[in-house]
C-alpha cells in the first residue's frame, strides 16, 4: 500500500479500492442501490465523458461519484462543475480549517469507502456504519460547538447549540492535564491526562467512577488513540491532516469533531449521531483540539 493506504478516505475526499471481481458500473449502481447510507440514494450519470454512479447533493456543494477505473474503483467529491479537490486540500492545509459543507462531504467520502470496500470483496452489505449509527431523536446528527475562552490562565471551554445556547462547560487546570465536564450546571465528567506515559493516556470518569481510558497509538500519518468505555473498544480516528476526528464506540460511530468558522469563529464542530454517547463525544473533543494544537 505504501505510506498512504487510499482504500481509506480518511478526511480526503477520494478513495480508491481494488476492483478484483471485475464490477462494472452497473453493478455498482444495483450494489449501492440496496445499501442504506446517510447521505441519499444513487442514480446512473456521468463526470464528463465518464459513466459513473452519482449521489447528488450530498451538499449545495458538492456531489459524491464512484466508477470503475481500470483495475480500480475510484470514488470522491465533486463539485456541480466538476471544481478540483486539489483546492480543498491546499487550502484547508494552509487555514488549519475545513468548510461544513468540505468536511460533510469528506465524511461521506469516508463512508462510501467502507461500503465500495465491503462490495469489492464480495461482502454483503445492506448499511453502512454510519447510518447504523444514527441514534437520535430527530433522526439526524446532532450539532454542537465548542469555542475556547481567551485570555485564561488555564484552558476553559464553552459549547453551545446552533442557536448559541449554552449546552457544556469545561473547565481544565493551567497543566491542560484535568478537565472538569459540567452540563446545566453540574459537574458530570471528568477527562484527566496521565501525568507519566510516554504516548499521551487519557482516564475517562463519570459521576468520580472510572469507566474508559485511551491512549495514543504511534502513527506516521493519521492520529489514533484506543482505548475501552464501558468494557467496549473506543477509538478516535483523525484524518491524514489533523482536521477531522471520528469517534467510535464498538463497531458504531458516534460522533465527529472538526474545525469550524461558519456558525463561532475559530471554534471546534461536534456532531453526535448517537444521544446516548453525547456527554463521551464531548469530553472526548477535549482531546482532538489538543492533538489539533500538538
Amino acid at each position: 500500500m505504501g505510506l498512504f493506504d487510499f482504500s481509506k478516505a480518511n478526511g480526503t475526499g477520494f478513495a480508491k479500492v481494488p476492483n478484483k471481481l471485475n464490477l462494472t458500473n452497473e453493478d455498482l449502481l444495483e450494489k449501492l442501490s440496496e445499501v442504506k447510507v446517510t447521505f441519499g440514494n444513487p442514480v446512473m450519470g456521468k463526470i464528463e465523458s465518464y459513466q459513473a454512479v452519482l449521489y447528488k447533493k450530498v451538499t449545495r456543494k458538492y456531489n459524491l461519484f464512484v466508477r470503475t477505473s481500470g483495475k480500480s474503483i475510484i470514488m470522491g467529491k465533486i463539485g456541480g462543475s466538476g471544481a478540483s479537490m486539489a483546492f480543498d486540500y491546499s487550502f484547508g492545509m494552509a487555514t488549519g480549517k475545513k468548510d461544513e459543507e468540505t468536511s460533510i462531504a469528506d465524511h461521506a467520502v469516508d463512508e462510501l469507502a467502507e461500503v465500495v470496500g465491503k462490495i469489492a470483496k464480495g461482502e454483503a452489505v445492506t448499511v453502512s456504519t454510519a447510518a447504523a449509527s444514527m441514534k437520535t431523536e430527530s433522526g439526524e446528527a446532532v450539532s454542537l460547538f465548542m469555542k475556547q475562552k481567551i485570555l485564561t490562565i488555564s484552558p476553559q471551554f464553552n459549547i453551545f447549540d446552533e442557536k448559541e445556547k449554552p449546552v457544556y462547560y469545561i473547565d481544565g487546570d493551567y497543566t491542560s492535564f484535568f478537565y472538569d465536564i459540567y452540563k446545566n450546571g453540574d459537574m458530570i465528567a471528568e477527562l484527566n491526562r496521565k501525568i507519566i506515559a510516554l504516548m499521551p493516556e487519557y482516564i475517562i470518569k463519570f459521576n468520580g467512577e472510572e469507566v474508559g481510558r485511551i491512549k495514543k497509538k504511534v502513527r506516521l500519518t493519521n492520529a489514533q488513540f484506543f482505548g475501552t468505555f464501558k468494557d467496549k473498544e473506543l477509538i478516535v480516528e483523525g484524518d491524514m491532516y489533523g482536521f477531522d476526528f471520528d469517534i467510535r464506540v464498538g463497531d458504531l460511530i458516534v460522533g465527529h469533531v472538526d474545525t469550524a468558522t461558519q456558525i463561532f469563529r475559530d471554534s471546534y464542530r461536534i456532531r453526535i449521531f448517537d444521544e446516548e454517547y453525547m456527554d463521551l463525544v464531548i469530553m472526548l473533543a477535549i482531546i482532538c483540539d489538543k492533538e489539533s494544537d500538538e
